[in-house]
């Protein structure tokens, strides 16, 4: 049995089959002057199939997958990197291939460098591209996934986002990696195909060989090997047991969002760009827009009118329904190259988030102004990440206030005030909720670093990760005081993390007092169905006997038999 990070929910079972990449040895090559004029030519023509490449495969994908390659077609072009390649051409006669590979390598070692995992795998989108043009430059045709004779769990040291994207998904059980996390690009699309995926496997394709009967269990992140006719019953059932639990799901998406009392639980989205998913048209609205992504996919800050038009877009689109803009949440996990942050011992726990943008103000500004601009266009609310206490919430509405006053000054339409929130992940936040209810418009809980903080678990890393206890006394207990001094408010309250989207966690959710609920696009269908299979009445029961459980454990277990007993509609 290997372990990994589970990457994307399901069972994938069958034969294994060892994908090789494309990963070209290069050596120092240099051309006289007279043949450097066909060496341009040659990387120029390259370039071009590299760009056409991207484009089928973009034009070949739904909106939500196809914005990694669209980046991708940004750093192909990117000025800079151009330049370095042309001036190492130029002034030390280097052939193309070795021009790109040096230029681009520099760059890779510098995210590699990073102080956290999410820069290093994005060094897997320059990896992706310089391979690209390499093996255009080589006249070689490209390795696809698009053509498998038989289904087969796909094993490979790396599975760069291009790969991944051209698949035959009717022949893809599954997917395993030696590298990459549950935010790598490959984790994204896994996810988006609705195939299971384990990541992260030290040492996979030496331990694996090609044929051998293997099973991937994406919920759990392990890999069974060989496993003997009592072991695959065991999986063939949870694999059919999943299928139908997904076809269910699908006939809940059409339907309201609410209990079975009829109490309306709206269920919005949680996006990370200006794309919807394709079952936007079934959500009450944008509960948690991730606007750092739209700095991620850039190489350079985006300027105030790009992000003005991204906001609008979402905006437009919702067709009246809320959204809510989370400001820059940059730090902890997520950096970005253009910007020199200091490097911490630990960012988490740095400056990052509100933080980072209240010591950039200007940075903070061009965000609001675009936003605020937006707002004709829609029904914005504006959330604050990482709000720790009073004044955190003070410093950033003055911000925002001023912003207000700024564009109002230049004539802009802004006829109402835009309610501004908080995200409560941090534990002081929870625990000063009654005073920070006062002052903020709404809040909402975000569970994945709540979790982190309250239990001292880092949350990207898998050796800790048995110390962190969502479903446990002590994190009901944050989300129950938070409801609480949020309802003596009358302002509403919701939870976007990943509990939301949790069935385990759905009817404590509802129990706690939460009336509003954010979730990814896949779990939209899984979440109206459990709500719908129960009463406010039978939530508030299960929450008061889990709340007062000593382990996480007991907790479960109460959950279980509580969804025995009350089944989800078929």
């Amino acid at each position: 049995m290997l372990k990994g990070i589970p990457g994307s929910s399901g069972y994938g079972i069958g034969k294994v089959l060892i994908y090789h990449t494309f990963d070209p040895v290069v050596t120092e090559r240099h051309c006289d002057a007279g043949h450097l004029f066909e060496q341009k030519e040659s990387l120029n023509a390259a370039l071009d199939s590299a760009k056409k490449e991207l484009a089928s495969i973009q034009k070949n994908l739904p909106p939500d997958k196809s914005a990694i390659f669209g980046a991708h077609i940004e750093i192909l072009e990117d000025e800079a990197m151009l330049e370095d390649i042309k001036a190492m051409m130029e002034h030390d006669r280097s052939s193309a291939e070795w021009a790109v590979y040096s230029v681009y390598n520099t760059y890779i070692d510098v995210l590699k460098k990073g102080a956290n995992e999410f820069m290093r795998q994005r060094a897997d989108d320059l990896k992706d591209i310089r391979n690209r043009i390499i093996r255009n430059l080589r006249n070689e045709p490209e390795l696809s996934l698009s053509a498998l004779k038989e289904p087969v769990i796909v094993a490979a040291y790396d599975l760069l986002p291009s790969h991944a994207a051209v698949i035959d998904s009717s022949k893809v059980l599954g997917f395993l990696t030696e590298t990459g996390g549950a935010t790598s690009h490959a984790a994204i699309l896994a996810r988006g195909f609705g195939i299971p995926a384990v990541l992260g496997i030290p040492s996979l394709t030496k331990l694996l060989r090609d044929g051998q009967t293997a099973i991937a269990d994406g919920f759990k992140g392990l890999v069974i090997t060989d496993p003997d006719e009592e072991v695959l019953e065991q999986y063939r059932a949870l694999k059919a047991d999943y299928a139908r639990d997904l076809e269910i799901d699908r006939k809940f998406l059409n339907m309201p969002s609410e209990t079975k009392d009829g109490v309306k639980i709206p269920v919005s989205l949680n996006i990370g760009s200006s794309e919807l998913p394709e079952n936007a048209e079934f959500c009450d609205g944008i509960g948690l827009f991730r606007s750092e992504f739209l700095y991620m996919e850039k190489d350079a800050l985006p300027d105030e009118q790009t992000q003005y038009a991204a906001y609008a877009s979402v905006l437009r689109k919702m067709g009246g329904r809320p959204v809510i803009l989370r400001t820059l949440d940059i730090g902890g996990d997520k950096t970005l190259p253009y910007i020199d942050l200091e490097k911490e011992q630990n960012p988490f726990l740095g400056n990052r988030a509100i933080r980072l943008c209240l010591s950039r103000e200007a940075l903070f500004r061009t965000q609001l102004r675009a936003a605020l601009r937006a707002l004709p266009h829609g029904n914005l609310n504006i959330m604050f990440p990482m709000i720790g206490s009073v004044e955190d919430f003070r410093k950033a509405k003055a911000v925002a206030d001023s912003v207000w006053e700024e564009l109002r000054g230049e004539g802009f339409p802004l006829e109402r005030r835009v309610p501004l929130g908080i995200m409560v992940e941090i534990p002081a936040a929870a625990l000063a909720a009654d005073f920070l209810a006062k002052e903020a418009d709404f809040a909402s809980i975000g569970t994945n670093d709540l979790c982190q903080y309250a239990f001292a678990a880092d949350r990207m890393n898998p050796a800790v990760a048995e110390y962190a206890h969502p479903l446990s006394a002590p994190m009901l207990r944050l989300i129950r005081q938070t409801v609480q001094a949020f309802e003596a408010q009358n302002k509403p309250v919701s939870v976007c993390g990943e509990m939301a989207g949790d069935k385990n966690a759905v009817h404590l959710l509802v129990g706690s007092g939460i009336r509003k609920l954010s979730v990814s696009a896949s779990a939209l269908g899984t979440v109206k169905r459990y709500l719908r299979a129960c009463t406010i009445s039978d939530c508030k029961t299960l929450f008061e006997k889990s709340v007062n459980c000593a382990t996480e454990k007991e907790i479960l277990e109460l959950v279980s038999l509580f969804r025995q007993e009350n089944g989800a509609l078929q």
